[in-house]
């Protein structure tokens, strides 16, 4: 039996809150931008916060206007992530021979120390 540990499952909360980080930001970095600076707003600026795997996918949708379709991408966009993260975990621990959770701490060290 294959049990999924704590921190992923309870990740959907902490995904759903980096996107409206993202979304804050982009909201503030566009005002200044424009508003401020009168210039056109670089969406680039937001390259370093966003996840590389997903770096299109969410930039399209930081892209569009709140609504019904947003909500619909967002919610693809943190299922994928999810389940990324969860394939990786498996991979590792199967290829380790280390339980699932440690799998997720291996991989939780490794992106802060990439970051």
């Amino acid at each position: 039996m294959t049990v999924v540990y704590d921190f992923l499952a309870n990740s959907g909360g902490v995904v759903a809150s980096y996107f409206e980080w993202l979304r804050n930001l982009e909201q503030r970095y566009r005002y200044e931008a424009e508003r401020i600076y009168k210039k056109d707003f670089d969406a680039s600026v937001l390259d370093g916060y966003i996840m590389h795997e997903f770096r299109d996918r969410i930039k399209a949708v930081l892209n569009m206007e709140e609504g019904e379709e947003t909500t619909r991408l967002w919610n693809l966009v943190m299922r994928d992530i999810l389940f990324a993260a969860l394939n990786e975990d498996y991979r590792f621990s199967v290829e380790n021979g280390i339980s699932m959770k440690c799998a997720g701490f291996a991989a939780a060290i490794k992106r802060v120390l990439e970051a």
